[in-house]
């Protein structure tokens, strides 16, 4: 007679409860890596976006908060923005330190506002001045 071998029912608890408990550290480390690889992208977009308001006040004089039509001409939603997504990128008016409005003519500032998943890594702000933030609650300096 043959003996049948196979997997016990005790082993195969064992062997579900290691994979779960991989999976209980593996699933945030990768939720946090998709999160990072959306934040490289719209900071991509922001830069093109950039670039053309560059492109823009080379011709203009100033920058625009328009990206659609009558400004950089891209492809927008009702409410002027560039939609992704992860994020909704607008154009806005920069502000000072002491929070006053700053003319076109010297700055423009992209807000990439999260959305969804992406909520938990927080906004991306540049400026055309050099700032650069990454805004969960607290500014972070920018880095990809």
């Amino acid at each position: 007679m043959q003996k049948l071998q196979g997997f016990t029912l005790m082993e195969l608890m064992v062997a579900v409860a290691i994979v779960g408990i991989l999976s209980a550290f593996a699933y945030p480390s990768y939720q946090q890596y998709v999160r990072e690889s959306n934040r490289t992208e719209a900071i991509k977009t922001v830069q093109v976006i950039l670039d053309g308001q560059e492109r823009y006040f080379l011709r203009n004089d100033t920058y625009t908060t328009t990206l659609g039509s009558g400004g950089l001409g891209l492809n927008v939603n009702g409410s002027d923005q560039v939609v992704t997504d992860d994020y909704n990128i607008s154009a806005r008016t920069c502000t000072d330190s002491g929070g006053t409005a700053m003319p076109l003519t010297l700055c423009v500032e992209l807000l990439a506002d999260a959305s969804g998943n992406q909520d938990e890594d927080g906004d991306i702000i540049i400026n055309s001045m050099g700032r650069a933030v990454r805004d969960d609650g607290s500014e972070h300096l920018l880095t990809e």
